[in-house]
């Protein structure tokens, strides 16, 4: 099955609301933030950058920031908060090919893109990294493939959840840097550069 992306993005534009709780969050930036930092004024693209949240969390700390999300009403919140060196953009995070980047977050929005849009946001990603470059890399990983549709909070709902394996293949032109659980989430993370 595949992803009707009208669902996902009805979903995020009329719940407004992110999957995982303040403690995951908690959790997630406390393993992310320490390979961001380790970068003097990054420049970074936060490929489904939902409510902004990495912007505030590193203002200060990037010289370029530019966060991507399909969601209007993210997009729109995000743009009426000022952050320093801040854009955001409403783009399919596949369609988006734009600029030179240190770092790219990808942060639980793999599993709302069918294989096809992941190939081409990798090959985007690799054309926009910077020699030396990384991407992050979280979400939910599966011991096995399966498409998950249902309705969350009333409203319909769909992702595809995949296997380690899988992450490995859509990046087997990059170089695994590190492989990391964030504990007490169920999220895992990936480190990698390109392979050059």
């Amino acid at each position: 099955m595949l992803i009707n992306k009208k669902v996902v993005r009805d979903y995020y534009d009329k719940k407004q609301i992110l999957n995982f709780s303040n403690e995951s969050a908690l959790a997630e930036e406390k393993v992310i933030m320490p390979y961001i930092l380790k970068k003097t004024k990054p420049s970074i693209l936060d490929l489904g950058c939902g409510n902004g949240r990495y912007a505030k969390l590193l203002q200060g700390h990037y010289r370029e920031y530019v966060g991507i999300d399909f969601s209007k009403n993210f997009i729109s919140q995000c743009q009426k908060k000022y952050y320093d060196n801040c854009t955001f953009l409403c783009y399919n995070a596949e369609e988006f090919y734009h600029g030179r980047y240190d770092i790219i977050l990808i942060l639980g929005m793999l599993v709302y893109l069918n294989d096809d849009d992941i190939k081409q946001l990798v090959y985007n990603c690799k054309q926009m990294l910077n020699k030396d470059g990384i991407i992050i890399v979280r979400d939910i990983i599966a011991d096995k493939r399966f498409f998950r549709k249902n309705k969350l909070f009333h409203t319909p709902y769909q992702q595809i959840r995949r296997t380690e394996w899988d992450y490995y293949e859509f990046f087997s032109d990059f170089k695994r840097i590190e492989q990391f659980d964030i504990s007490g989430t169920g999220f895992t993370g990936f480190i990698f550069k390109v392979d050059r």
